[in-house]
């Protein structure tokens, strides 16, 4: 697993539709928000100038947000429907009670039911080959249940996964965050039974004490892996044992250009009008 990472890491691999699921979300984007939707304008008079051109940016009023909100509108109406049925029993009503406390807590005040009829139909239609993991915090189980939440993870972070007869196998991220102004990576592989994550440090005391050879060292009891110049912590947090990998993807269009491996907005069919 440690291997697969690395190998990922060090060879900036990505999986084979990764530029096109990426320019998918962007495309989507700009046309659902209607944000840079000067980008989408093409020449399409030869005897138009650049000059003209930038005029005609600068006057055009863009409709497509309003279009594609009154597209997506009718998607909201289905989890309001008298049709939707939700049923969830099981044999111990106190632990029945127990799991709909923990379901109502799921998107911080808001339900799993409210993620799904809001934020999954949101995604799905603006990133549809986003991922969302399912990520809970420290807890004793002895004495707590996990307190699982949604980790949304765009197509431009989901760089590498597998699946085996529409089974995914493993999900490897790339996810950026800025700390005093520099941009640090955090490379996290989850499988089927456990997750491991390689955070890049910017701390000048671990730099100099990690040595410059590149693999696997130790600095103050904690295990850190260098290449080149970054060096990342190695954090192995404990095994969940689930037996399936803790994520699913948001879309449910198959992508008919990548065979149904990537998926597409339902609003596609509309971007040739747009």
């Amino acid at each position: 697993m440690i291997d697969l990472l690395i190998d990922v890491i060090k060879n900036d691999r990505k999986h084979p539709y990764y530029d096109r699921v990426c320019k998918l979300r962007k495309k989507y984007t700009r046309y659902i928000t209607g944000e840079d939707m000067d980008e989408e304008m093409k020449q399409f008079n030869r005897r138009e100038s650049i000059e003209e051109f930038n005029q005609r940016k600068s006057i055009t009023k863009h409709i497509t947000k309003t279009v594609c909100k009154n597209l997506m509108k009718p998607q909201f109406k289905i989890p309001r429907s008298n049709g939707t049925v939700r049923i969830l029993n099981h044999a111990d009503q106190d632990k029945e009670k127990e799991l709909v406390a923990i379901l109502n807590k799921f998107w911080g005040d808001k339900t799993l039911d409210e993620w799904m009829g809001q934020r999954w139909i949101e995604l799905n239609n603006i990133d549809p080959n986003a991922f969302c993991v399912i990520e809970w915090g420290d807890f004793n189980p002895e004495k707590e249940r996990a307190m699982p939440y949604p980790v949304e993870i765009s197509s431009d972070e989901a760089i590498v996964f597998e699946y085996k007869n529409n089974v995914l196998q493993y999900l490897i991220t790339r996810v950026e965050s800025k700390v005093y102004e520099k941009v640090l990576v955090r490379y996290t592989m989850y499988g089927k039974d456990q997750a491991i994550a390689f955070q890049e440090i910017d701390g000048q005391d671990i730099l100099n004490s990690v040595p410059a050879n590149e693999g696997e060292h130790f600095y103050m009891d904690v295990p850190y892996y260098r290449l080149g110049s970054r060096v990342y912590e190695i954090i192995t947090p404990t095994p969940y044992n689930l037996s399936v990998v803790p994520a699913f993807r948001i879309g449910y269009v198959r992508d008919l250009y990548t065979n149904g491996a990537t998926f597409i907005s339902p609003l596609d069919d509309a971007m040739p009008i747009l």
